[in-house]
């Protein structure tokens, strides 16, 4: 077995352990922290190419940001540095091992199938917790939420199909469903819905919405989703409604919905320091109680580098979003609307778990062409192949 084959396997057990059981956090994030820096280094030499060349350069740039920026907001630890270093490690093995799509599909059925077991033995309730003196927050279901967590592993394993010319299929979109809708978390039913349409919807061999044959099939799911919710369900469908009833995130009696998170950060945000160099968490209550957490990517990212990496990493989104137009990538393009959209309300990506995704969505486009066959010249592709 290849070395970052090794590590990335490591890496995804204790990625696992950490949002599926009561293991130690510490423990996890230590292990995954030094598997990704390893795969780092060990890609990082062996692959010769302009892609790994600016992922070296792109990851140095946030290290050096977020330093900087530290110096003024003091927002991040010096762990940061081998935590970026994992997901910039991780993305690099994913681009470069050939892994099946199976292998994708399995690890992702473990953890939908998991998180259906926890759900309905009611062993991952999602909500905030405050100590007694409101200094921080966890979340009992893990980590990340399940709908995070499970959007992360389908379009890893999303983009392995599509690179293979492989229909993913419609099953595992509905199957994550479920414990998605048993987590009772609002944006992320939304956002999974969103997907669960475009999956049904995007032909993504043909590259064409296909709305006459996945008619049929969508009214049978409402249908059946509906007689759940009114027979076997209806205790949840009751609990749903109340929970989509309420304002926000909610702890400590705090007017504290994301709106409210938002508005603590933006009114300290006009200010040269602060607009430069980021907000720091400690000036606003609400804002220290979530620990540095935004509930916006754009607001978190601003926070750990400041304006010129929002800057920088808008860009470099903006201009594989483009790649993916131009080249008459839809299915891949859809996938990063709809998961943009999730960071929209939550910590998702920009430094933290769905960086291993974000990394995939702005390189894949420059190494590989729609049949998976790798390129020498990266930027501004020239059609040379290399074996990389």
């Amino acid at each position: 077995m290849r070395i970052p084959i090794a590590l990335l396997f490591l890496f995804i057990l204790f990625f696992y352990l950490q949002n599926f059981t009561m293991m130690s956090t510490t423990l996890c994030n230590l292990v995954m922290a030094v598997s990704g820096a390893a795969c780092f280094l060990y890609e990082a030499g062996n692959r010769r190419n302009n892609t790994t060349r600016y992922m070296i350069l792109y990851t140095i740039a946030m290290i050096s940001l977020s330093f900087l920026c530290k110096s003024v907001s003091d927002n991040k630890s010096i762990q940061f540095i081998v935590t970026i270093m994992s997901y910039s490690g991780i993305a690099m093995a994913l681009l470069y091992e050939d892994i099946k799509p199976d292998v994708y599909k399995k690890i992702y059925y473990i953890a939908v199938f998991w998180y259906i077991v926890r759900h309905l033995l009611g062993l991952a309730n999602q909500y905030a917790v405050a100590d007694e003196k409101n200094q921080y927050i966890f979340n009992k279901g893990g980590a990340l939420s399940t709908d995070i967590v499970l959007l992360i592993l389908y379009l890893l394993m999303a983009a392995a199909y599509y690179r293979k010319q492989e229909k993913v299929g419609y099953i595992p979109v509905l199957l994550g469903a479920i414990p998605v809708f048993l987590s009772l978390k609002r944006m992320g039913i939304i956002i999974w819905l969103l997907l669960v349409f475009f999956q049904l919807l995007y032909d993504e061999k043909k590259a064409r919405f296909k709305i006459a044959k996945a008619i049929p099939l969508i009214v049978i799911v409402m249908f059946a989703a509906y007689f759940l919710a009114t027979t076997i369900f209806s205790s949840f469908l009751q609990r749903f409604i109340e929970r989509f009833a309420k304002d926000g995130v909610s702890i400590s009696g705090l007017a504290d919905s994301r709106l409210g998170i938002w508005k603590a950060y933006i009114q300290n945000l006009f200010h040269i320091e602060t607009f430069v160099f980021g907000v720091s968490f400690e000036v606003e209550e609400i804002l220290r109680i979530y620990r540095g957490n935004a509930h916006n990517v754009i607001l978190n990212c601003h926070a750990t580098v400041g304006i010129l990496g929002v800057m920088m990493n808008l860009l470099l989104s903006i201009r594989a979003f483009w790649g993916y137009i131009k080249s008459k990538y839809y299915y891949l393009a859809g996938l990063a609307i709809i998961f943009f959209l999730r960071g929209m309300s939550d910590y998702v990506f920009w430094f933290n778990w769905g960086d291993i995704v974000w990394l995939l969505f702005v390189f894949y486009p420059q190494i590989y062409d729609i049949k998976g066959t790798q390129y020498k010249y990266t930027m501004g592709n020239k059609g040379k192949p290399d074996e990389a």
